[in-house]
């Protein structure tokens, strides 16, 4: 992401799209839960293009 073509590429492209990123903690990585968390945010975020407001629930 640091990289001169990466950085050109995405401002070139910048209003084409939002942004949006969620974190959370777990006692173990568990590849299945995470995807199922994953899969249930962007769900729930939708494809409208218009940006959600990010709430408690959307911090697992």
């Amino acid at each position: 992401m640091a990289s001169p073509e990466h950085r050109r590429i995405a401002r070139a492209y910048r209003h084409r799209g939002t942004l949006r990123s969620a974190t959370w903690h777990a006692d173990r990585f568990d590849p299945e839960a995470a995807q199922r968390a994953a899969r249930s945010l962007i769900a729930r975020w939708g494809t409208s293009g218009s940006p959600s407001p990010v709430t408690d629930s959307d911090r697992f």
